[in-house]
C-alpha cells in the first residue's frame, strides 16, 4: 500500500469510528426521550431545557424516519470500517480484532453511555447534523420508515392512567431521597384530588352523632 493510501486510511478509520459512535449514541439518546417528556420540558422546564426540548421535537416528529435513518447510517459506517481496517492493519485476525474492539469501546459503549445520561443536551446540539443525515438518506430511509409506520402505527408519548399518575407524584416526594421536592402535604392533596373521580358524597359524609 502506498504511503498516501495509508495516511488516507489512517485518517478515515478513526473518523468512521467516531461517526459510528455518533449514530449509535443519537439512536439511543433520541429514542429514550419520550414525546410526553419533551412536551413537558418544552412547556415547564428550565430555559435551557425548553430550548433543547423544542429543538429535539423538530426532528422526532417522525420517529420511524429518524430511527430508520440513524440505523442505516450506523450500519453503513460499521460495514465500511472493516474494509478500511483490513488493508491498513494487514488483514487477517488482527484487523477483525482491532476493528471490533474499536467499535465496542468507542462506537458503542462510551457514546451510548454519554447519550443515555445527557440525551437532551447532546440531542439538541446534534439537531442540524441529524437533519442533514435524514436529508441524505431520505430516499432509502423513508420507504422503510413507512413500512414500520404501517406495521406499528404512529408513535405517541406516554399517557399515564390516574393510578399511575398518583404513583408518579408519590415517587417525587422529597422524603424518597430521589431528587424530588414535593412535600408530604402536597402529595396528600394531589393524591386526594386524583381520587375524587372515584368518590361519592357518601364517602365524605360524617354521621351526625359524630
Amino acid at each position: 500500500m502506498a504511503v498516501g493510501e495509508k495516511v488516507g486510511f489512517g485518517i478515515l478509520m478513526p473518523l468512521l469510528v467516531l461517526l459510528s459512535g455518533l449514530f449509535a449514541g443519537l439512536t439511543l439518546g433520541y429514542m429514550s426521550l419520550d414525546e410526553t417528556q419533551l412536551q413537558v420540558l418544552a412547556a415547564q422546564g428550565t430555559p435551557k431545557q425548553k430550548q433543547d426540548a423544542a429543538k429535539i421535537v423538530s426532528v422526532t416528529k417522525d420517529r420511524h424516519l429518524l430511527l430508520t435513518t440513524l440505523l442505516i447510517a450506523n450500519m453503513i459506517t460499521n460495514e465500511t470500517l472493516p474494509i478500511i481496517a483490513d488493508p491498513l492493519l494487514g488483514g487477517g485476525v488482527q484487523a477483525v480484532v482491532v476493528s471490533t474492539v474499536l467499535v465496542i469501546i468507542f462506537a458503542e459503549l462510551i457514546p451510548q453511555s454519554v447519550c443515555a445520561r445527557y440525551g437532551l443536551v447532546v440531542g439538541a446540539a446534534m439537531v442540524w447534523p441529524t437533519r442533514i443525515i435524514i436529508f441524505i438518506l431520505y430516499p432509502v430511509a423513508w420507504p422503510v420508515s413507512r413500512i414500520l409506520h404501517w406495521l406499528l402505527g404512529a408513535h405517541s408519548g406516554i399517557v399515564y392512567r390516574r393510578a399511575e399518575l398518583k404513583e408518579l407524584v408519590t415517587m417525587h416526594a422529597a422524603a424518597n431521597g430521589k431528587g424530588g421536592d414535593l412535600k408530604g402535604d402536597t402529595i396528600m392533596i394531589v393524591g386526594g384530588a386524583l381520587d375524587l373521580q372515584e368518590k361519592v358524597v357518601k364517602d365524605a359524609m360524617t354521621p351526625i352523632d359524630q
